[in-house]
């Protein structure tokens, strides 16, 4: 196990310059796809989770992964609830991948965006607009993204 120093990328998402965040995002783009090549899911994909060492971005705390694929209904959630895909909340049968991409989509725009795709004012309607799937994005969406980004992520957040 290695002892990472420096912060968290939640820590650092609002202070950080525009020339770190596409790196941030391929790395962990990148670190998923690893996960998911060797048939392993992380389960708990979150910024919280996302560790900044000497300019490099770590995926950490694999306590809830699994090697297995598809998990069939159960009443034990694990995760955290704003990044849980609909299936996920629901103790539906899913498939643990897709569900990681779910929460990356969501993590990758709150890097985007400064704030989750669902209103998180309460519990219950954040719940509730994950599992309708109500995704909108601001008007005032930074100027220096991409076209494709919201597509992207609307395709990211889809349900599972």
């Amino acid at each position: 196990m290695e002892f990472l120093m420096n912060s968290g990328l939640l820590n650092v998402v609002a202070l950080t310059e525009e020339v770190f965040l596409p790196l941030a995002k391929y790395s962990i783009v990148k670190a998923v796809e690893y996960c998911h090549s060797i048939g392993i899911a992380h389960n708990d994909i979150k910024l919280e989770n996302v560790l900044l060492s000497n300019g490099c971005v770590k995926l950490a705390d694999f306590g809830f992964a699994k090697s297995s694929v598809i998990v069939a209904e159960s009443e034990e959630f694990c995760g955290t609830l704003p990044y849980a895909a609909p299936e996920v909340i629901m103790g539906m049968e899913h498939n643990t991948m897709k569900a990681d991409m779910w929460s990356m989509g969501v993590m990758l725009y709150v890097m985007l965006f400064g704030a989750f795709p669902f209103s998180d004012s309460d519990a219950t309607s954040m719940v509730q607009a994950q599992i309708s799937n109500t995704l909108s994005f601001r008007e005032n969406t930074n100027e220096m993204l991409k076209p494709s980004s919201p597509l992207c992520l609307n395709h990211l957040l889809k349900t599972c």
